[in-house]
């Protein structure tokens, strides 16, 4: 299964316009190599899509991002290929996430708004639960995530977790994508993670999400090895 993509970026179009156009090109690629296409699959700069209207300029500037966050790999002669997450890397990648969103967490506790804490408790709940699906599980993940590190109310911090949690989230649909086993424990540990939030307890905040990250970490890193 590839991906291609083409289109001639018309005279007039400005540097900005085409930054614009990187952009673009790179928040779609990011999203199905991270969340839809499985490792092995090839990119070409030079075939573009025609659903995103574009030159290939702008999706080679993508690209080369997207090699430098270690999302997509370069084939020389034929473009680029959504590589295997690798151990070492997703080691990495965890450490970085365990120290980085815990202390977010640890400033949630203090900085999330009432309403918020409020909402993550009544979704948490499990009287609450919604149907056991992994879409659902997932859903559930990203709110609680997002809701932390919009929380914390640091831009440098959230910039950091960027690259971080898109190697992460690679490695995780990779490995976990169909485990609801490895989803159900996670619901634990956000359940634990709000109810420390609740608590304004910023010490308790940080520990149960660098548990999470760590359990989360424990698992993939097995399945890589």
């Amino acid at each position: 299964m590839e991906y291609h993509w083409c289109l001639t970026l018309g005279r007039g179009f400005s540097v900005r316009q085409t930054r614009r156009l990187a952009d673009r090109a790179y928040d779609h690629v990011f999203r199905m190599v991270t969340a839809e296409l499985a490792p092995g699959v090839k990119l070409s700069e030079n075939l573009i899509a025609e659903e995103l209207q574009m030159s290939k300029t702008p999706v080679r500037e993508a690209l080369q991002r997207l090699e430098a966050d270690g999302l997509v790999s370069p084939i020389p002669y034929v473009g680029y290929v959504v590589p295997q997450p690798s151990y070492p890397d997703t080691r990495e990648a965890f450490e970085v996430r365990e120290a980085v969103e815990g202390f977010a967490a640890g400033l949630a506790a203090e900085r999330m708004s009432d309403a918020t804490i409020e909402l993550l408790q009544t979704t948490f709940d499990p009287a609450n639960a919604p149907e056991h699906t992994i879409e659902n599980m997932k859903a559930l993940n990203d709110l609680l995530h997002s809701s932390v590190l919009e929380a914390a109310d640091n831009t440098v911090l959230g910039q950091a977790m960027e690259r971080v949690r898109a190697r992460i989230t690679r490695a995780i649909n990779v490995v976990i994508n169909g485990n609801i086993e490895r989803f159900d424990q996670s619901l634990t540990e956000h359940r634990e993670i709000v109810r420390q939030l609740g608590l304004r307890d910023r010490a308790g905040s940080e520990a149960a999400m660098r548990q999470h990250i760590r359990s989360v970490g424990e698992h993939v890193l097995h399945r890589l090895r």
